[in-house]
């Protein structure tokens, strides 16, 4: 079974920030599984979640390194707008 989502040596750094938020993030998801992403204030929760929802390249501006890939698209290749038809966050 392939995974669903799929983080491979991923990193996210903000144009704004001297240092990346997320680094080296290597992570599975298959398809019926339920994660729970926790951890303090500043951590890369919420960056996290705009990579898998595609605010992050295409609202919030980066340099992202390695690959996420979201039902088997690479999602800095692809749009916010096919992004969507696979993919959803609830804060």
């Amino acid at each position: 079974m392939e995974p669903i989502i799929s983080f491979e040596n991923f990193g996210f750094q903000y144009f704004s920030q001297s240092k990346p938020t997320l680094y080296d993030i290597n992570l599975k998801i298959y398809p019926g599984e339920k994660v729970l992403i926790v951890g303090p204030s500043g951590s890369g929760k919420s960056t996290l979640g705009h990579c898998l929802n595609g605010l992050i390249p295409f609202s919030y501006k980066g340099e992202i390194t390695g690959s996420l890939k979201v039902d088997g698209i690479e999602t800095k290749e692809s749009n916010i707008f096919d992004l969507s038809k696979k993919i959803g966050t609830v804060l």
